[in-house]
């Protein structure tokens, strides 16, 4: 049984079954273990959809969308690189 060899419960198994709740990365870590395969099996590479989007102000970011917008559940996923010595600041989003 999985929750056995992995030390997560049924019930968070369950919720996120069901997609009622995302895993943490330590959860992850503990079911991949358990079923004994890479942890890189939960996740996914960036799709070939989603290009890099260059900034035209500031050319030393590269902003690569990981997770595109989910209206469902209000969130989406970037991934930021910055050249050296480039600094970016954003202000904070208001809650939903």
């Amino acid at each position: 049984m999985l929750a056995e060899i992995s030390g997560v419960s049924k019930a968070m198994l369950g919720q996120i079954e069901r997609n009622e709740s995302s895993p943490t990365v330590a959860t992850l870590w503990k079911i991949a273990t358990g079923l004994n395969v890479p942890f890189s099996m939960f996740i996914s590479p960036p799709q070939a959809e989603f290009p890099p989007t260059f900034d035209p102000q500031q050319q030393a970011m590269v902003i690569t969308p990981l997770f595109p917008w989910d209206p469902e559940l209000c969130f989406d996923y970037f991934s930021l690189l910055l050249a050296p010595g480039t600094v970016s600041e954003s202000t904070p989003h208001k809650a939903a």
